[in-house]
């Protein structure tokens, strides 16, 4: 992604293709503006599957209670467990 958002940044005449910072073609993925858009989402495209997959993963083997939520955490917020929070309500 970083070479790709190099190409964009090369090409792109809101970022002064002429007069600003110019990136050599070495650190650069994609020939033209357009080449490098599609290097970009197609990076974007592996890095969001790639978060999907861990969602579904955490979702599926409930790793998301030790990892987000603590047992004590899931007991405060059960209405049986937690007497003092019907007193509040």
């Amino acid at each position: 992604m970083i070479t790709s958002g190099f190409q964009i940044h090369n090409t792109n005449h809101v970022f002064g293709r002429r007069a600003g910072l110019h990136i050599p073609p070495l650190f650069t993925l994609g020939a033209w503006l357009a080449g490098g858009r599609h290097w970009h989402f197609a990076a974007m495209w592996l890095f969001s599957l790639n978060v999907l997959g861990y969602g579904i993963y955490i979702f599926m083997t409930r790793c998301w209670r030790h990892r987000f939520l603590s047992q004590n955490d899931i007991k405060a917020l059960q209405e049986t467990q937690n007497y003092q929070r019907l007193t509040y309500a």
